[in-house]
């Protein structure tokens, strides 16, 4: 059997493709990468990431799958869009992915808020939820001990929008150095799995709208593996997915809260190993790429 990954939106190197793919050739499956359907000759199975790499694949024969991690139309989609165009822009985006759950035979989804529309207008099709946790694989486990003083962490886009700048206006009130990854300094997924390793709280404050709301962090769960403590964001779908959020993750409303709740932890090291712990225990036992790994070869088979 060959598995097509079909990728318009996602690098080779994205988290969830080098899981899947992994756990594909562990069952002795063969995968292929590509961004165009016709790089490729005919396959058993396509994976595909998008409505427009989803439609590339019409006509085509072979089990199409449609894995459903981003919502489309989304702000990223629209932005590049003059601001009259906008709506016509969402109009357009929403039938292509209307045609996109028409056309595909399965579906796997990351989350479930981004199920509910597929599953409401093509709920006798198979699909299978395979949120983004990662493998047991990528850490190194060993007793954990915070820093004096503590190593904060913001990973992801230096925007407002993603909550950069107030992740460094919360270092800078409660006075620690903000250490930055951003998508410009690239890093392979071993490597930040290992820098995590000496880092104690990680900051993502990003704006709490509509859509961010409803969107499950990938990252949060690489936080938990490592005994990171997250400061995040009060978003719905975090409160959704992990029972008993409050226990493992900070949730904060704005800057204020998420600067006093950086206090604590800097003041409080017995606080901070229970939040360290208590976020490596619930990933040991439920938020593991292992435990979610088998739903994946029976959507392909």
């Amino acid at each position: 059997m060959t598995v097509l990954f079909l990728q318009t939106a996602h690098v080779k190197t994205d988290d969830r493709i080098l899981h899947q793919m992994q756990t594909l050739r562990r069952a002795g499956i063969e995968c292929v990468y590509a961004n165009r359907r016709d790089e490729v000759g005919e396959v058993d199975v396509v994976i595909c990431d998008t409505p427009k790499a989803v439609l590339q694949n019409v006509g085509r024969k072979g089990l199409l799958i449609y894995d459903v991690t981003e919502w489309y139309p989304s702000k990223k989609n629209l932005r590049v869009y003059h601001p009259l165009l906008r709506p016509l822009a969402a109009v357009a985006m929403s039938i292509q992915s209307l045609a996109a759950g028409i056309v595909s035979d399965r579906f796997i989804f990351g989350e479930e808020a981004k199920s509910r529309p597929f599953r409401k207008l093509f709920g006798w099709k198979k699909f299978v939820y395979l949120p983004y946790y990662p493998s047991k694989q990528l850490f190194v486990r060993a007793h954990k001990q915070n820093h004096v003083p503590l190593n904060v962490l913001y990973a992801g886009p230096r925007t407002a929008e993603k909550g950069y700048e107030r992740a460094v206006e919360v270092a800078n009130e409660v006075g620690i150095n903000l250490k930055v990854i951003s998508p410009e300094q690239y890093m392979p997924l071993q490597e930040f799995c290992t820098y995590l390793q000496d880092v104690d709280v990680a900051l993502d404050l990003r704006d709490m709208d509509a859509e961010n709301r409803r969107c499950l962090p990938i990252k949060l769960f690489y936080y938990l593996a490592a005994g990171v403590v997250p400061i995040y964001s009060d978003l719905d779908a975090i409160r959704e997915h992990i029972a008993d959020a409050e226990k493992s993750v900070f949730l904060v409303h704005d800057a204020k809260e998420a600067a006093e709740a950086l206090r604590r932890l800097v003041s409080d090291s017995a606080l901070w190993k229970q939040y360290s712990q208590r976020g490596q225990q619930l990933f040991d036992e439920r938020y593991y790429w292992e435990k979610v790994e088998e739903r994946l070869l029976q959507i392909v088979k």
